[in-house]
């Protein structure tokens, strides 16, 4: 029976190591590990992400969502 259990996981096991091996070496291409040393590699990949608008509305929506929430709980 253990035989069987072995031969069944072995695939398994396999695919596992399979993927994520494939995973690292595409991470290593687009420089992944660079980023967290090289200060212009990370400058780089940040440079799309910016605050915008819709940002902000978000935070003011969120906070007046809390604050009511408090508000409510201290009423009740």
């Amino acid at each position: 029976q253990v035989k069987i259990i072995m031969q069944s996981f072995y695939p398994l096991m396999l695919n596992t190591a399979k993927r994520s091996r494939t995973t690292v070496e595409a991470l290593e291409l687009r420089g992944y590990r660079y980023a967290a040393v090289n200060k212009s590699v990370k400058k780089i990949k940040l440079a799309a992400l910016k605050v915008t608008y819709n940002d902000g509305l978000f935070l003011a929506i969120s906070f007046l969502a809390v604050a009511v929430a408090v508000l409510i709980s201290t009423l009740l």
